[in-house]
């Protein structure tokens, strides 16, 4: 009787498990929204939010509004 295993992983021709491909897809379509999210998130931090505070305050109250 064989192990359960889950669904992403199965075994190739020599027995050995091996992930499925569908699931390193996923893993990687993962990372790469992490990295997108944390990259806008570190540019608004240090780039965009610093211009806007040198800006005068009539500017800022117009121009922060309408981006959040």
């Amino acid at each position: 009787m064989s192990a359960i295993m889950p669904l992403s992983w199965r075994d190739d021709e020599a027995g050995c498990r091996t992930e499925a491909p569908m699931h390193q897809i996923a893993e990687l379509v993962a990372v790469l929204a992490c990295g997108l999210f944390t990259g806008a998130a570190v540019y608004i931090s240090l780039v965009e939010h610093a211009a806007r505070m040198e800006c005068g305050v009539e500017t800022v109250a117009a121009e922060f509004p309408p981006s959040y």
